[in-house]
This record gives structure tokens, sequence and C-alpha cells, in this order.
């Protein structure tokens, strides 16, 4: 998002897409935050439990890998949409992310 945020201000297409790719980088690093807090918390503070820490640190395993995975892996696939999509030229909204990206008056 810096290069085309900070190279062509003037132009919308580009003030456009250097939102969407912010707002998606910004939601993506907070997706991963609460993963990682949640294996702190679930793994290694529940996971201590006498019994049901092997219940919460499955869980935490679960949560790290799988969702972690699948989030990386979603990630990954709206970046390649989105550079695909603007190499067309299209101004495609990300779905559930669009309207924040249309909301940030900094890349104005």
């Amino acid at each position: 998002f810096f290069v085309p945020g900070l190279l062509r201000r003037s132009d919308d297409y580009c003030r456009f897409h250097a939102r969407q790719s912010l707002v998606l980088l910004l939601s993506f690093i907070l997706v991963w935050l609460a993963i990682l807090l949640s294996d702190i918390l679930l793994g290694r503070v529940l996971g201590s439990i006498v019994l049901l820490g092997v219940l919460f640190e499955g869980l935490a395993w679960f949560i790290h890998n799988v969702v972690g995975g699948l989030t990386s892996l979603v990630y990954a696939a709206l970046v390649v949409t989105c550079i695909v999509q603007a190499s067309l030229g299209r101004r495609w909204r990300i779905p559930l992310l669009g309207s924040y990206a249309e909301r940030l008056g900094f890349l104005s």
C-alpha cells in the first residue's frame, strides 16, 4: 500500500487500492494477534490446569494451526485477487472490508 499511496497520491484509482490493501493488511494482523493471544491463554495459561489442560492445549493447537493456516490462505487468496483486479483496471471491493477502506480519510 505504500507505493501506490505515496507515489501517486493524486490518482483516485491508486488511492482506492492503497486503502484496500492497508485495511486488508491491518485486518490480517489483528486476526493473527487474536490467534496468538488465544494460543497463549489456552495453551500456556489454561493448559497448566490438571486434567482439563490437555483439552485446552488441544484447542490452542487447533486454533493456532488450523484457523491460523486458513487465515493465511484466505489472506493470500485475497492479495492475489486484489492484484489481478487492479491489473485489469477494476475497482473490486474486498467483501466485508471494502466499506472500511472507503472510510479512511488519510489517503484522500
